[in-house]
């Protein structure tokens, strides 16, 4: 044999020999890790007690599955008002909410696979708001992550414009609570109660907190000039068909832009005309309240829907008739 027979052969069984061994140093050093981002929105007096949202978003970053996934989230000195866990359907998961702590589980979490938590609190004044947060899974520790990193500032601001909308949710829910709203946002302005905003933004953050996610990472990244009155046909439309639990939230979203937003009178009523539309489908006496406050506003362009509408398809006559004899 020769002597270059040799040193090729020597390259080839070394360069096969680094090779399966830098392969399976890789393989066997993927490991998964979880990371969390926490927002919280800053707080709105209420009398004695102060209002909020915390947001937060679990991702593994890793490179291997995370497996028995943990989350827990406690507030010592402050009562849950309304939450929304976010989990992808095909993660296999418990959640456990009472009046101070929220806890999910899930079987596994793949390489960036995510899940989301919102939470509208109120707590006293002077109390601390901060929670206690624990994160873990089978051999890891969650870490949360840096104000840093980069990475994650898109996730960080839809989450952080969805606790602001949580927060004008909350207050528009009742009359009390509601003059306390219109009393920040007058002093904040100057001029009015409600705002006119960007359209994509607003619709965006009202979409992240009431669990459309997805959606509403669409419209942080949409180019356009989106009208509500047409996004609210495209939203409902989406969701006519859904379960009763998605149309109740897709209709917070759509009383959330009626209850926030300064509009033209005929977007107004075409909102309003759809949330009838979803009630219609499970509720036909706030589907009549909602109808009769749409063709208030505008009759004549409601009683042109109602005619093609096939969710008001055997109301449709009565519907126009009631309008006739509706005096001037």
């Amino acid at each position: 044999m020769s002597w270059k027979t040799i040193l090729i052969n020597g390259i080839v069984t070394g360069g096969v020999t680094l090779g399966t061994g830098a392969a399976l140093f890789w393989i066997q050093n993927k490991e998964p890790k979880l990371t969390y981002n926490y927002v919280k929105s800053i707080s709105f007096e209420d009398n004695n007690d102060r209002v909020f949202i915390q947001q937060f978003e679990v991702l593994n970053s890793g490179d291997k599955a995370a497996e028995d996934v943990y989350l827990s989230v406690t507030f010592p000195h402050s009562v849950i008002e309304k939450s929304i866990v976010d989990v992808d359907g095909s993660i296999k998961n418990n959640q456990k909410v009472d009046e101070s702590s929220i806890v999910v589980t899930a079987e596994n979490l793949n390489p960036t696979e995510r899940f989301s938590v919102s939470a509208l609190v109120k707590g006293k004044t002077g109390q601390s708001e901060e929670p206690l947060v624990s994160l873990r899974a089978k051999g890891i520790k969650g870490e949360k992550v840096g104000k840093n990193n980069t990475e994650n500032v898109p996730t960080m601001l839809i989450a952080l414009v969805a606790a602001y909308a949580g927060v004008f949710a909350f207050l528009m829910s009742n009359k009390k609570s509601r003059f306390v709203m219109f009393e920040i946002v007058s002093r904040l302005t100057g001029r009015s109660n409600k705002n006119y905003g960007n359209q994509q933004e607003n619709l965006a953050s009202l979409l992240a907190f009431h669990g459309f996610a997805d959606r509403a990472k669409e419209y942080s990244n949409h180019f356009g000039r989106p009208k509500y009155w047409v996004e609210s046909d495209i939203l409902t439309a989406e969701t006519i068909g859904a379960d009763v639990e998605v149309k109740r939230r897709m209709i917070s979203v759509l009383e959330g832009v009626l209850g926030t937003v300064n509009m033209v009178p005929l977007s107004e009523s075409i909102i309003l005309y759809n949330i009838a539309r979803l009630y219609k489908t499970f509720n036909q006496d706030l589907a009549d309240e909602y109808l009769a406050r749409s063709k208030n506003i505008s009759p004549d362009f409601i009683a042109a829907r109602l005619e093609k509408d096939s969710v008001f398809q055997a109301d449709a006559k009565k519907a126009l008739v009631g309008i006739a004899l509706t005096p001037e």
